[in-house]
Order: structure tokens, then C-alpha cells, then sequence
């Protein structure tokens, strides 16, 4: 136990000084999995596409994000965190949805467009889950600061008997924000026992099980259970979906960690997960415009399976360039160091 403990520590000190010099490859190698599988449940896929991603492909990002949420080696501080939501998130968003709200406004005619979009920027209703993601890290954060670490643990239960006994909230998603904080909290206790959590993630017996319990778990869900709805409504059976993310997460990380590093492709989509979310819009309507016209729009395994590879590639370009001249709408300006 003492070498394990011992293995333990060192594992730590190897996250922290990854991420202190360079971005840590297998958490990048989840983030543009699971992008993968949000251009794709935008493509009109089949159900036995949806049903194998839904457990993951959002979870995973909210999971991620609350590890990253904080760093257990220096005191969190509210305001810093705040500002650093502020400008990784909230004014990327907020720009993209003025620019996207102007464009398509002028090339219609309408130049009297500020109304309306003050309008919906008060409802916070663009992309739901950028919304829902930015509530949840300030409610997160707010928790961190003000409730004792020793009942950090509590956390991801309270939030979600929040999220149970709230009505619905229109307004920036406020209740589903309660739902994801569950999550980012589960993240934040991974990172804060990362010497316990990454003797599981490492241990081959331990992974490889929880591989085949999300397959089973999958397979029990198309073929008899028939969980239906989506994170940001509702779910026929709350509990499976709780239990079936949890370890398809799990797995999905463990996965991620056997990849070879270097895959350049993959660590690209991963680090720029916040643009692929505010371009792939407009990429998939010319694609399924082009689609339209020659295969139809009918549900097929093989374009749904195609067209995120294309979005991805096809987004490469201005990207590069978004981060090169716009940094601000990457999400990478930061006022305060």
C-alpha cells in the first residue's frame, strides 16, 4: 500500500506538471470525441447512434470542466475565476452571437436588429449548453467558496436535488444549470482525489470492466429499457442515465488514456473545442445544404457517421486563423494572469 500510495503521489505530481507546461493529451483526445459526437447529433442520426453517445459526449465536457475548475495546490479565489469565466466563455459567446445576430440580419435587410437581440440574450437561449455551462461554473465556483471543503463532498447531491425540486427555469437554462453542476462537481472531486482516481483509471482490470458495463449498459438501453429525452429536458429514466454516464465517462477516459500521444488531429479538435462549438452551425447547413440536394435528408448511418469527420476538417482553416487574429473569440484572452 505504501508503493501504491507512493505511485499515487508521483501520478499527481506528473497531472500537475503536464499541465503546468503543456496541455494534458488524453483529456484533449476526450474533448474532440465527444465533439465528434455533438456535430453528430446534429445530422439527424440514427437512434443507435444517439443512444451510444448520449451518456458521454455532453457529460464528459461538463465532468472535464469541473476538474479543471480549480487547482487543489492553490486557494481558490472567486474573483479570478469569475474573470477567467468571463473571457474564456461569456464574451466569446456573447460575441459570436452579436456577429452571427448582425449578419443574418443585414443580408435579410433588417438593420434594427438590437432589440431583439438584447432580448434574447436576457432569455440566454443561442447554444444551450454554452449557456448552461457558463451558470453552472459560476454556481460551481460560488460553492467552492463558501461551503467547507470538508463537505465538498455533498456537493454533487445537492445540486442535484436542486435540479429536482426546481421548476423550470427559461431564462439562460437556470434550472438545467443545477443538473451540469452535478457533474462539474464530480470533476471537481476527481481532481481533488486524483491520486485515488487515477489508480482506477490506470488499472487495466478496473477500465476494461467498466468498457464492457457501458456496452451492456448501451445494449440494455436500445433493446429493452428505451431511455428517451435529452440533458437539457428531461429523461423517461433519470436514474439510468445517472448511472449509465457515470461509467460511460469513466470509460471513455480510461479509453482516451490508451491512445498513443501526438495524434495531432485529435488534439487540435480538443483544444479548440469552445470555436467548434460556435462554427459548426454554420458548417453543417452548407453541408446538409449540399446534401440535401444530392443524397436527400433522409436518416443514414453512413452520412451521420461522415459528416462530423467533414465538419471537423472543414472548420480546420478558420480556426487557425480565429486564433491567430481574434484570440478573444477562442476563448484564450485573459486579462489576468
Amino acid at each position: 500500500s505504501k508503493q501504491a500510495s507512493k505511485q499515487a503521489s508521483s501520478s499527481y505530481e506528473s497531472l500537475v506538471n503536464s499541465e503546468s507546461k503543456q496541455r494534458i493529451e488524453w483529456v484533449d483526445y476526450a474533448k474532440a470525441i465527444c465533439m465528434f459526437f455533438v456535430i453528430m447529433s446534429h445530422t439527424k442520426a440514427p437512434l443507435e447512434y444517439t443512444s451510444f453517445c448520449r451518456p458521454f459526449f455532453l457529460t464528459c465536457f461538463f465532468v472535464l470542466s469541473g476538474f479543471f475548475l480549480l487547482n487543489p495546490q492553490k486557494e481558490f479565489c472567486l474573483r479570478k475565476k469569475s474573470i477567467s469565466i468571463f473571457s474564456s466563455l461569456f464574451l466569446p459567446y456573447i460575441l459570436w452571437w452579436f456577429v452571427t445576430t448582425a449578419v443574418e440580419n443585414i443580408l435579410v435587410g433588417n438593420y434594427n436588429f438590437g432589440g431583439d437581440f438584447v432580448c434574447s440574450l436576457l432569455y440566454g437561449r443561442k447554444i444551450w449548453f454554452i449557456s448552461v455551462l457558463i451558470c453552472a461554473e459560476l454556481l460551481v465556483s460560488l460553492a467552492l467558496t463558501f461551503v467547507p471543503k470538508q463537505c465538498y463532498i455533498a456537493l454533487p447531491f445537492a445540486f442535484l436535488n436542486i435540479y429536482l425540486l426546481l421548476p423550470q427555469i427559461q431564462i439562460w437554462y437556470f434550472d438545467v444549470s443545477f443538473f451540469a453542476s452535478f457533474y462539474l462537481c464530480i470533476g471537481v472531486l476527481l481532481r481533488l482525489h486524483w491520486d485515488s482516481f487515477s489508480l482506477l483509471i490506470d488499472n487495466m482490470v478496473v477500465g476494461w470492466s467498466v468498457v464492457l458495463i457501458s456496452v451492456l449498459l448501451y445494449v440494455s438501453d436500445l433493446l429493452f429499457i428505451h431511455n428517451v429525452g435529452a440533458f437539457h429536458s428531461s429523461f423517461s429514466s433519470l436514474a439510468f442515465f445517472l448511472f449509465q454516464s457515470i461509467t460511460s465517462v469513466f470509460a471513455l477516459l480510461f479509453l482516451c488514456k490508451q491512445l498513443p500521444s501526438g495524434l495531432s488531429v485529435m488534439l487540435f479538435v480538443g483544444r479548440n473545442t469552445l470555436l467548434y462549438l460556435l462554427f459548426q452551425h454554420q458548417a453543417l447547413v452548407l453541408i446538409q445544404h449540399f446534401r440535401e440536394r444530392v443524397w436527400g435528408l433522409e436518416r443514414s448511418y453512413v452520412m451521420s457517421a461522415i459528416i462530423p469527420f467533414v465538419v471537423l476538417l472543414l472548420l480546420v482553416v478558420p480556426i487557425m486563423l480565429t486564433n491567430r487574429y481574434i484570440p478573444i473569440l477562442s476563448g484564450k484572452y485573459r486579462p489576468i494572469k
